[in-house]
């Protein structure tokens, strides 16, 4: 025979607290992850890597490029955004 329980009623508004209160920590969570791994940022580029090696570019007018460093040397996948002196920056980041 399965027995039947009862779940007790929950106080008026408290689910409206509880949600609010898991989409503040996803917030702070979210922009704590965000802001601890950009590696470099300015008025026209932000650089945050994605693992060993790689790293992502994205560029204030919404374009992408990444940056792939080897044992001797490092790519720039570039999608043609013109950034000011982004040669001494992709030197800065991998030191190639």
């Amino acid at each position: 025979m399965k027995e039947i329980t009862q779940q007790r009623p929950v106080p008026k508004g408290q689910h409206f607290i509880n949600r609010m209160l898991q989409l503040t920590v996803m917030l702070i969570l979210t922009c704590a992850t965000a802001t601890a791994q950009e590696v470099f940022k300015n008025t026209e580029l932000t650089i945050t890597p994605l693992e060993q090696g790689v790293w992502v570019v994205e560029t204030a007018d919404m374009t992408t490029m990444y940056i792939v460093e080897g044992t001797e040397r490092a790519l720039l996948i570039d999608t043609g955004t013109k950034c000011d002196s982004l040669d001494k920056i992709v030197r800065r980041i991998t030191a190639k």
